[in-house]
């Protein structure tokens, strides 16, 4: 008759939590991490806040002679 081959059950003995973190440590190194692309509305709205205009400053003329 042949020899049973068949692994015992593990599980039973292993801690849960352990295998959990294994898992997961594993899964850690083998992803490498993505950057994150920036948010091109983001830029859009720097890039617009930068170049406002200035409240007023339109208004302002320095060459004008009429103001002290």
């Amino acid at each position: 008759m042949p020899k049973d081959t068949t692994p015992p059950n593990l599980e039973d003995k292993v801690d849960p939590d352990a295998m959990e973190r294994a898992r997961a440590d594993e899964a850690a190194k083998s992803k490498p991490r993505k950057r994150k692309a920036p948010d091109d509305n983001a830029l859009e709205s720097i890039g617009k806040a930068v170049s406002a205009p200035v409240l007023g400053a339109a208004d302002e003329d320095p060459d004008d002679p009429s103001k002290p």
